[in-house]
């Protein structure tokens, strides 16, 4: 993982712990972002909406349930929105329709 992907994740862990998230989920958000990066390889600044598509697909593909999917998608989106708010990124790529909906029983 690249120097400036890892420092922004250690500043949004900062900021999680600062903000009082539970260590609990500090610790899932951390893996599930090491998780993206894994799979995703391009540049912070340059991910886009097809890393995410990708994602999903990957996740699903390996029978993660769709909370622990979503989980990581919001985990995504938080650390995008952070990454944003401190002009490391232009945009935010997790779009609403990236979540995976609930099938009924």
């Amino acid at each position: 993982m690249d120097d400036i992907r890892q420092t922004a994740i250690d500043r949004f862990r900062a900021s999680l712990a600062r903000r009082q998230f539970s260590a609990h989920t500090i610790a899932s958000y951390t893996l599930d972002l090491h998780v993206f990066f894994r799979t995703a390889t391009v540049p912070l600044v340059q991910g886009s909406f097809r890393e995410v598509d990708h994602f999903v697909e990957d996740q699903q593909q390996q029978g993660r349930a769709w909370a622990t999917i979503n989980r990581r998608l919001n985990a995504l989106k938080y650390f995008f929105d952070y990454c944003l708010d401190q002009q490391l990124v232009v945009g935010n790529p997790i779009k609403s329709s990236h979540f995976v909906r609930r099938g009924r029983p």
